[in-house]
């Protein structure tokens, strides 16, 4: 992969209204929208909590208890106490009172949002402008991606029920919130009557089992979900079922669902149907089995779905695949990671110190090592290492040392661009393409779409950045 050459510009967002906070404020919370154009802070003053969302100040309250943005950062959300009693704001709107009330949750689209609260004894469910209840015991709703259908799952009168938009299930004696694919074709949903267990799946009803686990969902409407009959363990693969084993494992699909994966267990018993004890272990990659090993990790896939790659260990030893290709043998290894936009592939193994393969090429020896981690694109890649005492960020082939600790390497969506944040000396820092920003109490930084926008509070003031 080829070093970049990159280039620093730092532009201070734009922005009407006033991004100060009063002298002698005590700051307790900052996070930054998604989107990077605005930030909020939580902030005690006068005796009083404040919390400022953009250049809008709110309160005073008695307490603030908790805050979040929406997925794509249109909507600031926090809960705030006032006369013994909980309000939820989201954006300008405020809702309540309630006895209790929980933070709100978005379609990854933020076409619809819901939240739950406490009132008089009794709980409630709020979906746009719905409020579903009154019930004995409930949770925050469920959103497809792209917000078209929502789901809650609730108890009253000692019975379980789930709603799927205008469609009830149940009576139940158990239920699990529904689960939704990625492409929001699909929703499964798992419950117990009588001490059998079934699974629904968009409206269908498998069942009944002894035990059955969530089902996964993929995108091209796949799926796969394990479950227990007379002792053994099955796993159903778009209307194929696979078994008996004596363990199993919930399946992983490539990202186009095309391609399906499981490991299994013959031979061993189990504790308490979790803890597998003996035996030899398999894998079934897309009808084709591996084994048998010793142990065994989930296969992972490129982000084309052509690629495959697992680890497996027999005695003391662990071998790395990739499509049933063996790439080494170490005393320890973990499973390769694909980066997300093209077929590059790397992967961490010991071997008498740390090492990374990335595509190939050997990196190490180290004291520890954590990595590979890619950018969306695969043009730029970065790993942790550790040596004297010391940890240094390594990106694009560029090594940042002497740090106390780093973490959160994140690239831009071009794979240009890069930050991560470190401790040095006691203080926080962010890096930023090359340069660093700090040190600072409160500061986040976000991906934009040609740079990243760094907020953090100096002089009290809210700033945001752009750094390209």
């Amino acid at each position: 992969m080829k070093r970049l050459i990159l280039f620093i510009l730092i532009v201070l967002l734009a922005s009407c209204g006033d991004n100060s906070i009063p002298d002698g404020a005590k700051v307790l919370g900052f996070i930054q929208s998604p989107k990077g154009d605005q930030a909020l802070a939580v902030f005690y003053h006068n005796q009083g909590m404040y919390v400022k969302t953009g250049t809008r100040l709110n309160g005073p309250f008695d307490d603030v208890q908790g805050f979040s943005y929406s997925p794509l950062g249109t909507s600031p959300a926090f809960i705030f106490k006032k006369d013994g009693m909980d309000y939820l704001q989201i954006a300008n709107t405020i809702y309540g009172p309630y006895d209790k009330v929980w933070l709100p949750v978005f379609s990854s689209n933020e076409t619809r949002y819901g939240f739950y609260f406490i009132r008089s004894g009794k709980q409630w469910v709020t979906v746009g402008n719905e409020t579903f209840g009154e019930f004995d015991i409930t949770s925050n709703p469920v959103f497809s991606p792209d917000g078209k259908t929502f789901a809650i799952a609730y108890i009253s009168k000692a019975k379980y029920y789930v709603r799927v938009n205008s469609q009830t299930f149940g009576e139940f004696d158990q239920v699990w919130l529904p689960s939704f694919s990625q492409d929001s074709a699909q929703y499964a949903f798992r419950y117990r009557v009588n001490g059998a267990e079934y699974i629904v799946l968009n409206g269908e009803k498998f069942g009944p089992f002894e035990q059955v686990n969530p089902a996964v969902l993929a995108n091209g409407g796949h799926y796969g979900f394990t479950y227990m009959e007379k002792g053994k363990f099955y796993i159903r693969i778009d209307g194929n079922v696979y078994g008996g084993y004596d363990f199993i494992w919930d399946p992983s699909f490539s990202p186009d669902g095309s391609l399906f994966g499981f490991y299994y267990n013959l031979g061993g018993g189990t504790l308490n149907n979790q803890q597998v004890i003996g035996g030899k272990y398999y894998c079934n990659i897309g009808g084709k089995v591996f084994g048998p090993y010793d142990k065994l990790w989930s296969a992972t896939f490129s982000a084309d779905s052509a690629r495959y790659a697992f680890s497996a260990q027999n005695g003391k030893a662990i071998s790395v695949y990739t499509n049933g290709a063996l790439l080494g043998t170490f005393p320890d290894a973990w499973t390769p990671k694909f980066a997300p936009g093209c077929s590059s592939m790397g992967y961490l193994y010991y071997d008498d110190g740390f090492f990374l393969n990335v595509d190939g090429t050997k990196y190490g020896p180290y004291e520890d090592a954590a990595g590979p981690e890619f950018s969306p694109s695969g043009d730029g890649w970065g790993y942790l290492y550790y040596k004297s005492s010391k940890w240094t960020m390594v990106v694009n082939g560029a090594e940042f040392p002497e740090l106390d600790d780093a973490h959160s390497l994140m690239f831009d969506a071009a794979g240009k661009g890069y930050t991560f944040r470190f401790i040095k000396g006691g203080n926080r820092y962010v890096n930023i393409n090359g340069t660093v920003f700090g040190p600072y109490e409160f500061f986040d930084v976000k991906p934009v779409s040609d740079g990243f926008a760094l907020g953090y509070i100096e002089s009290n003031k809210i700033v945001i950045k752009k750094v390209q």
